[in-house]
């Protein structure tokens, strides 16, 4: 869309809230040629506190995405681009060989899911290890916790949408 991460980090501080870590992919410490810089490094000056995710295949990030996704919980309105996105990740069809390919169809459902993906490989990092395993109905705000507003859905509620990227093997 033509913005600069600069203008994106304008628009995460506006929010009524903050940010404790920002996870950014693997090559986030890649240069660029115009500027010299990377993402990291923009981040950084910046004043964000960032970490690097791990650098694994996109099919055992899917892995990390199926063993986590039934203890997520999603605020079904601000979410709803995300969901759409989760439940049409699908993989890519083979013409020639009539088969489905093991890696996903880069598309629109692709960025949402890609950043969903990356979520589940930072979320033991992000949250206390006490909270890891119990957060299913509870979240964390400003260090207390907070029962789910009503608005909020488990991600079993989505099972029965076209889930099948995630759900298959």
């Amino acid at each position: 869309n033509g913005m600069t991460l600069p203008e994106y980090i304008a628009i995460l501080r506006s929010k009524p809230y903050q940010y404790a870590t920002h996870y950014l992919p693997w090559d986030a410490r890649v240069r660029a040629l115009s500027s010299g810089k990377s993402t990291y490094d923009v981040a950084i000056e910046h004043g964000l506190k960032v970490s690097i995710c791990p650098n694994i295949s996109v099919q055992d990030g899917i892995q990390q995405v199926r063993m986590i996704f039934d203890r997520c919980w999603f605020e079904e309105e601000n979410t709803k681009d995300l969901l759409n996105s989760l439940s049409q990740y699908h993989r890519e069809y083979d013409e020639v060989r009539k088969t489905y390919r093991i890696t996903p169809f880069h598309d629109w459902t692709s960025h949402g899911s890609d950043a969903f993906r990356y979520m589940a490989l930072s979320i033991k990092e992000m949250l206390p290890p006490d909270d890891y395993s119990n957060h299913a109905n509870k979240y964390i705000q400003g260090g207390s916790t907070t029962v789910l507003p009503k608005d909020w859905v488990k991600a079993e509620d989505y099972k029965s949408m076209a889930l099948n990227f995630i759900e298959s093997e």
